[in-house]
């Protein structure tokens, strides 16, 4: 529901063009979320991106990163 917005960002190969989707429902890292805004942009294949994630997503996860073990943990706050 609601309208889609463009909107645009810098990325690694320049400044790229997108709109937002207002989302259901979406999963990720295993995670379920309704109702949400996502901002979507088509980068060129040869980059091999799926998808990032912003850190306003980010920011809902306490994130453990151990380097050295190659590892990381998501924990969603409360």
């Amino acid at each position: 529901t609601g309208e889609s917005k463009r909107v645009s960002t810098t990325s690694i190969v320049g400044r790229e063009y997108g709109y937002t989707l207002n989302l259901q429902k979406i999963s990720i890292l295993s995670f379920e979320f309704s109702n949400i805004e996502v901002a979507t942009f088509d980068l060129p294949e040869k980059y091999e991106i799926d998808g990032l994630l912003g850190l306003d997503l980010l920011e809902k996860f306490e994130v453990t990163l151990r380097h050295q073990d190659r590892w990381i943990e998501f924990k969603l706050l409360s």
